[in-house]
């Protein structure tokens, strides 16, 4: 069908951590501590993004889309170095500029 498409996505992105604050608590000796640090950890390119989505036209100019996908951490992040691997989906609708042009039979 012409007026709908499945497609692919991949790419990498980035963890900026501007401020961190965490709270541990021991149970077994009710012993806590607070630890708080700013700018330490940087990630550049240290996920990986994976989504498969699908777009159906509702007319020549409107698409309504769903995407699910998935982050992939390709390194430990943060201070306790944990993996933070994410899933989801996105709902999308969009607005085509141009109307596309249908082609021409011979």
């Amino acid at each position: 069908d012409s007026k709908s498409r499945l497609f692919v996505s991949t790419g990498l992105s980035s963890y900026f951590m501007l401020r961190e604050d965490y709270q541990y608590t021991l149970l077994q000796n009710q012993r806590e501590w607070n630890w708080s640090t700013e700018g330490q950890n940087q990630h550049l390119f240290g996920v990986w993004n994976f989504s498969l989505g699908y777009q159906k036209a509702l007319n020549d100019r409107l698409l309504i889309g769903i995407e699910p996908y998935l982050k992939v951490p390709l390194r430990r992040v943060a201070a306790p170095q944990v993996r933070l691997l994410t899933a989801g989906t996105f709902f999308n609708l969009s607005y085509r500029l141009r109307a596309s042009k249908k082609r021409r039979q011979p």
